[in-house]
């Protein structure tokens, strides 16, 4: 793979990561777990998941972790 699209692919990857939490209605976020448990599947080593994650929380696209769960930068926190 060309670093082009290893770098298209990783965007996706992302996007897709950013809609799930998006479309998460639970009030308790998304378990990481259950996150990383989908992404494994593709060969995703949990180093490059911790990345992944890190960089989406610093890019302001989520947050967390909180009690190992990510949430939607969309929503209104509740507290």
């Amino acid at each position: 793979m060309t670093d082009a699209s290893v770098s298209d692919v990783l965007s996706k990857i992302k996007d897709i990561v950013v809609e799930m939490i998006d479309e998460s209605t639970s009030p308790f976020g998304v378990p990481s777990g259950h996150i990383y448990a989908a992404l494994m599947t593709t060969g995703l080593s949990l180093n490059a998941y911790q990345q992944l994650m890190a960089h989406l929380v610093r890019e302001g696209r989520i947050r967390g972790p909180e009690n190992h769960c990510y949430f939607s930068t969309k929503k209104v926190a509740r507290g």
